[in-house]
C-alpha cells in the first residue's frame, strides 16, 4: 500500500468521525427538543443543498471534533431561526480561527483583567474575532498649563488591561452552550 493510500485513509477516517460527531450532536439536541418535524420540514425545503455543502465545507477544515459539535449547536440555532443564515457563516468562521482553549477562555467569565504577558495572546486573539473589546478606564493624557501631555508608551504598557465580551461575544457562547 503506498503512502498516498495510507494518508488518505487516514484523512477519510478522521473526516467521517467529525461528521459522526456534528450528526451526534445535531441528533441529541434535535430529540431533546422535539424539533425534528420541524427540521424535517426545513429539508425538504429547497435551501437543504446551500446548507449541507456549506456544513461539509467547514467540517473538512477542522481539525478538532469538539469544533464539529459546536458547528452542530450553531446550525440547530439557525434552524430554530436563533440566528440568520448569515449570522451563522459569522459564527461558524469564527469557530473555525479558534485555537485550542480558546472557547474555555471565553466561556469562563465575561471580563478579564491581566498585564502584558499572561493570557495576552488569548485575549488579543479573541478581541481580533470581535468576541471581547478593551475596557480603557483610564486618561492617557493631561493638560497641564494649556499643554497637552501624553502618557509615557511605556508606561502605558506595563498596566493592567480589562477586556470584556462584546454581544457578538455573549451571544457565541450563548448559542454554544
Amino acid at each position: 500500500m503506498s503512502i498516498y493510500k495510507i494518508g488518505n485513509n487516514i484523512h477519510n477516517a478522521h473526516l467521517l468521525k467529525k461528521y459522526a460527531c456534528f450528526l451526534d450532536e445535531f441528533n441529541r439536541d434535535s430529540f431533546e427538543n422535539g424539533s425534528w418535524n420541524k427540521y424535517k420540514q426545513y429539508f425538504e425545503e429547497s435551501n437543504r443543498k446551500r446548507d449541507i455543502e456549506y456544513l461539509l465545507i467547514l467540517l473538512e477544515r477542522y481539525i478538532e471534533e469538539d469544533k464539529a459539535r459546536r458547528l452542530a449547536k450553531i446550525y440547530e440555532a439557525y434552524l430554530d431561526k436563533e440566528i440568520s443564515w448569515d449570522d451563522l457563516r459569522l459564527f461558524a468562521e469564527t469557530l473555525d480561527r479558534f485555537l485550542p482553549g480558546d472557547y474555555e477562555m471565553l466561556r469562563e467569565k465575561e471580563t478579564f483583567q491581566t498585564l502584558r504577558g499572561r493570557d495576552a495572546e488569548v485575549l488579543l486573539r479573541l478581541t481580533g474575532l470581535g468576541l471581547l473589546i478593551e475596557d480603557i478606564h483610564r486618561q492617557q493624557w493631561d493638560v497641564v498649563d494649556t499643554t497637552l501631555i501624553f502618557d509615557d508608551p511605556d508606561e502605558i504598557e506595563k498596566e493592567e488591561r480589562v477586556y470584556r465580551r462584546t454581544e457578538f461575544g455573549n451571544r457565541m457562547v450563548s448559542i454554544l452552550g
